[in-house]
C-alpha cells in the first residue's frame, strides 16, 4: 500500500506536467 500512494503522487505530477 505504500507504493500505491507514491505511485498516485507521481502519476498526478506527470499528468499535471503534461
Amino acid at each position: 500500500m505504500l507504493v500505491s500512494q507514491n505511485t498516485a503522487l507521481e502519476f498526478r505530477e506527470v499528468v499535471r506536467g503534461k
